[in-house]
């Protein structure tokens, strides 16, 4: 792994998305790409490496939605969520929306845009640490 990329967790349940958005973020290289497939791996992933970004399925095929898993990570790890979702009904954004992520994005948006949408909220994140870290008179 190159020292200037940043870890991209992908928790998706479809093995073959899961592949593509891998194939497509590692071809940028600025990204390293780990993938997993239920709760139980992105626990184990989240844990035991240092993640950057993760983009985070809202329909996952699990005992908890990606919402629901994202506020369990939430409680112990500082991370930013992007959430990604075939479905934009209302019932999905407004999950997203009760869960500090730093966006939602469509699954069949084009890949220009999903780089973009990471790079902004790497950028934000690490604006808002900055902000925290800054030292008050």
């Amino acid at each position: 792994m190159n020292t200037t990329q940043k870890t991209i967790l992908i928790v998706e349940d479809e093995p073959s998305i899961a592949e593509t958005e891998k194939a497509f973020l590692e071809g940028c290289g600025d990204y390293f790409v780990l993938v997993a497939y239920c709760c139980e791996d992105t626990f184990h992933l989240v844990k035991s490496n240092s993640i950057d970004l993760i983009l985070m399925d809202i329909d996952l095929k699990d005992n908890l939605d990606g919402t629901e898993l994202a506020e369990l990570i939430l409680k112990e790890h500082n991370l930013p969520i992007l959430f990604l979702s075939s479905h934009s009904n209302s019932v999905i954004k407004d999950k997203a929306k009760k869960v500090s992520g730093y966006g939602f994005i469509p699954k069949s948006v084009d890949q220009q845009t999903l780089d973009t949408s990471i790079e902004l909220a790497l950028n934000l994140f690490a604006e808002k640490k900055d902000v925290r870290n800054f030292p008050v008179d």
